[in-house]
């Protein structure tokens, strides 16, 4: 997930996406605190399921 926000990522997200609208919106998203919000919600769902014993192999 950290690699979605990483600025390599940003970039060719940047250049493959069409319309100048969506570029822009991309970007702010990626910006934002809702980016930062959304990699720490996944990071400690993670945390959740790796410390489930009932989701163990």
């Amino acid at each position: 997930m950290e690699f979605s926000f990483a600025p390599r990522a940003l970039y060719r997200r940047f250049r493959a996406t069409r319309g100048v609208l969506s570029k822009f919106m991309n970007l702010v998203r990626a910006g934002s605190s809702e980016g930062y919000f959304r990699l720490q919600y996944h990071k400690s769902l993670r945390a959740m399921i790796d410390s489930a014993p009932t989701l163990l192999p």
